[in-house]
């Protein structure tokens, strides 16, 4: 009697994962579309419904008889179909994409990495929650959103010029400027970041998510300092507000806009070809067919998605942001809802595919202000160039999993 109940609930069980797998990749891939009709997000909506809902309807519907009697070829043959495609996933799939993610390893073209962590609400002497749509969120208990983590990477890349030996490029990242985190909150945090100065100061998008900010963007993005120059892209949430508005507050800071261009500029004495995409919502990617050959090639892109990109364009290091990390990571399983049509591939940190070297920044907000397990992050890389011995082949993936958390005495 026991065993076609326990051989129910096995299966139930390895299935409802796999659907609910299937469902929030779905779901992943609807939010990295350039469109944000009405029906997109109502579509969404009825997914998540129907990730609770389909396997309770199972189990009330059919699991009386298949917990006592078996009979699981009985079933109709659509529904047997998906559940085979539901196995597949929840007992193959999902738990191979657990392991690789629990043994991520950084690429060996990070040779050193150390992050100081800041609760920016301390510094502040009060929490800048602001007035924005949705500053309420950020009173859930054990919310990270004002832990801040500075970073520091150190990169070796192949085509590095020696003359750039310690060169830095500040890579910030989703902003989301909307009342909630308060302006001071990014104040705070740009003006630690600009400390010391970096070479180049790099932004990937998501600059404003709100039209009633606007005016928030010369006060905030103008203490950054940098020693040769300044570059931004925009992003999706910045598509969806007055695109011109942007663009000339940017420029009044002096930030060079890269979407859909490419520019040469020299540093040291060595060119540089620095690349901006903002595909797929505002500008196509730039043809880079023309560009200089053998000239280490820079790129912003809002999100990690333009990867294949990137690698077929020979680009040597791609910064990109979008992701956020997932915001929300669960022990054991890290990031759920993540808005790329890779799901959590690429959520945060650094990744190493020949040619490219891609890192994702898990940016410095959102729309809604929560973060667990996440937190915001502003990213200092210093870049060396590989030595004769080193070997840009033995470098390992970086996939799926947190950032290493190793400590810096703040």
């Amino acid at each position: 009697m026991m065993a076609p109940l326990i051989g129910f609930l096995v299966a139930w069980i390895v299935a409802s994962v796999g659907h609910a797998a299937l469902l929030v990749h779905t779901v992943n891939c609807l939010h990295c579309l350039k469109t944000r009709a009405w029906w997109i997000k109502l579509f969404r909506r009825f997914l998540h419904v129907l990730n609770a809902g389909l396997p309770l309807w199972f189990a009330w519907h059919y699991g009386p008889r298949l917990a006592t009697e078996g009979g699981w070829l009985d079933l109709p043959w659509p529904l047997l179909a998906y559940l085979c495609l539901c196995w597949a996933v929840g007992g193959g799939y999902f738990p191979y994409m657990l392991l690789r993610r629990h043994t991520r390893r950084p690429p060996s073209l990070q040779t050193a990495h150390s992050l100081a962590h800041v609760d920016v609400a301390k510094q502040l002497g009060h929490i800048p929650r602001g007035k924005g749509k949705h500053g309420l969120v950020s009173y859930l208990p054990f919310n990270e959103v004002f832990q801040v983590e500075f970073v520091q990477r150190e990169l070796r890349l192949p085509r590095l010029p020696d003359a750039w030996d310690g060169l830095t490029l500040l890579h910030l990242s989703d902003l989301h400027l909307c009342g909630a985190p308060d302006r001071d909150y990014f104040e705070w945090v740009i003006d630690h970041a600009s400390q010391e100065r970096a070479d180049l100061v790099c932004i990937t998008g998501d600059i404003l998510d709100s039209p009633q900010h606007y005016d928030w963007i010369r006060p905030v993005l103008g203490r950054l300092q940098w020693r040769h120059g300044g570059y931004a892209i925009l992003g999706n949430h910045d598509s969806y507000l007055d695109v011109p508005i942007i663009e000339r507050e940017l420029q009044g800071l002096d930030l060079q806009l890269l979407g859909g261009k490419w520019l040469t500029t020299t540093i040291r004495g060595e060119p540089l070809v620095i690349v901006g995409n903002e595909r797929p919502w505002l500008h196509d990617p730039p043809d880079l067919r023309d560009g200089p050959p053998d000239v280490f090639r820079l790129a912003l892109c809002h999100t990690p998605d333009e990867y294949p990109w990137a690698k077929a364009n020979g680009i040597d290091l791609m910064l990109a942001g979008h992701n956020h990390g997932g915001q929300i990571r669960i022990p054991g399983l890290g990031p759920i809802f993540v808005p790329s049509r890779y799901s959590g591939r690429y959520d945060a940190g650094l990744f190493y595919e020949p040619p490219t070297l891609l890192h994702v920044s898990r940016g410095l907000s959102g729309t809604y202000p929560i973060r667990y397990r996440c937190r915001p992050e502003i990213t200092r890389l210093v870049l060396r160039p590989m030595k004769l011995h080193d070997d840009p082949a033995s470098a390992r993936p970086l996939m799926d999993g947190r950032p290493e958390a190793l400590s810096m005495p703040s």
